[in-house]
């Protein structure tokens, strides 16, 4: 399933992992939610890299 979300969307969703993932999860959850986050990191910088966008 692909989402076609914006920047700003993105970064919301990859906070809300990143702050469940420092809360207390199982591992199931965990390794869920690290997809996640994986899958999030790497659009963000697919759409950073289209835009010409260099992040620090």
């Amino acid at each position: 399933m692909e989402l076609d979300l914006t920047g700003d969307q993105v970064e919301i969703l990859l906070r809300l992992v990143l702050r469940e993932l420092n809360g207390i999860c199982g591992d199931v959850e965990y390794e869920e939610l690290s997809k996640v986050k994986r899958a999030l990191v790497s659009g963000l910088e697919r759409s950073a890299s289209t835009e010409g966008v260099v992040e620090p």
